[in-house]
C-alpha cells in the first residue's frame, strides 16, 4: 500500500508540473489568447519556457526526496540504519543486523529500454552468511511458475524458463528439483540430504504467499549454467536468443556474492511489517544454509 501511494504522490507531482509547462508553451505560442497573452507571464518568453521545461525534473526530484523520506522512517521503525552514499541520496541503503548478522536493503531498477522504458522497481533484501558456499539454490514453493521464483529470489527473471513450476523443472545440467517437502521445493545443485536439510521448520514457516522463493549463494550464475546447459542441443532461432541473453547475463557474474541470501520483492517494500517478514526469510534461509553446509 504504502509502495502505491508514493508511486502515486510522485505521478501526481510529475503529472501537474506536466500540465504547468503544457500551459506555460501553449501560452507563450499563443494558443490561450485572447484570454491569456504572453505579455502576462511576469518573465521573457526564453526564461518562462527553459523554467517550464524544469518544472518536471524538479517535481520528480521532489517525488523521489519524499521516497527516500520513507526509507528513512521505515528503516527507523526496524531499527536499522540508513546510509545515503552507496546508491545516491535519493536511493538509500538500510542496513541492519538481526541476532549479528548482517542484513542489507535497497532498490533498483530493472528492465528498462533505450526507447523510454523505466522498467520496474524492486526491493532486495540481502543477509550475509558465514562463508561462500560451494552450491546454491532456489527454495520456494513447489507449484509457483518458476519465473516469478527466480524474480523473487533476486536471479534473471527475463531469461527464467516460462509457466513451469519449481518442482516440475526438467533436470538442467547437474541442477534439478532436489527435494519437495510440505509443499516446498529446491531446486538446485545440491545433495538432496543437504536439500532436505535445507527445508528447516522455521524457513518453510516463513515461504508464503508474499514471501514465494529465496535465492541461497549464486543463484543468478547457478540459473545461467542450467539454462545454457538446457539450450546447448537446440540450434532453434529462440534458443539462439536465448543463449546471447545467457552470454549477456554471464557478463555480471563475477559480481554475484556466493556468502549471501537474497530475495526481491517487486516495487519499493516501504511497510515496516512486510520488510521485517521479508528480512525474516533471508535469517531462516541463512541460517538453514549454514546448517546444511555443516553437512560432510
Amino acid at each position: 500500500m504504502l509502495y502505491s501511494n508514493m508511486v502515486r504522490i510522485t505521478s501526481i507531482l510529475v503529472g501537474v508540473a506536466l500540465v504547468l509547462t503544457g500551459g506555460i508553451i501553449a501560452v507563450i505560442l499563443g494558443f490561450a489568447s485572447p484570454f491569456i497573452t504572453p505579455s502576462m507571464i511576469p518573465v521573457g518568453p526564453p526564461v518562462a519556457i527553459i523554467g517550464a521545461m524544469l518544472l518536471p525534473v524538479i517535481a520528480g526530484f521532489l517525488g523521489s526526496l519524499i521516497t527516500a523520506g520513507r526509507w528513512h522512517k521505515t528503516a527507523r521503525s526496524i531499527g536499522f540504519k540508513t546510509n545515503f552514499g552507496r546508491h545516491g541520496i535519493l536511493k538509500p541503503e538500510l542496513t541492519g543486523d538481526v541476532g549479528g548478522r548482517p542484513i542489507r536493503v535497497y532498490s533498483y531498477t530493472s528492465g528498462g529500454t533505450p526507447e523510454g522504458s523505466s522498467g520496474t522497481t524492486y526491493t532486495h533484501i540481502e543477509a550475509e552468511l558465514d562463508r561462500p558456499l560451494e552450491w546454491s539454490a532456489i527454495v520456494g514453493k513447489s507449484d509457483e511458475e518458476m519465473t516469478d521464483l527466480a524474480q523473487s529470489g533476486g536471479t534473471i527473471p527475463d531469461i527464467a524458463p516460462n509457466e513451469e513450476s519449481l518442482a516440475n523443472l526438467p533436470e538442467m545440467g547437474g541442477t534439478r528439483t532436489v527435494s519437495v517437502e510440505d509443499g516446498i521445493a529446491v531446486w538446485g545443485d545440491l545433495p538432496e540430504e543437504r536439500a532436505e536439510t535445507l527445508l528447516t521448520p522455521r524457513l518453510k514457516q516463513v515461504i508464503t504467499v508474499d514471501n514465494p522463493g529465496v535465492a541461497i549463494g549464486d543463484a543468478a550464475g547457478m540459473m545461467i549454467d542450467a539454462l545454457t546447459a538446457r539450450l546447448e542441443k537446440s540450434d532453434s532461432h529462440s534458443a539462439t536468443f536465448a543463449r546471447k541473453a545467457l552470454e549477456a547475463a554471464e557478463d555480471d557474474r563475477t559480481q554475484t556474492p556466493k556468502a549471501t541470501v537474497a530475495c526481491d520483492q517487486r516495487g519499493l517494500v516501504l511497510d515496516a511489517t512486510s520488510l521485517e517478514s521479508h528480512v525474516e526469510l533471508v535469517v531462516a534461509a541463512a541460517e538453514a544454509a549454514e546448517q546444511a553446509e555443516m553437512m560432510n
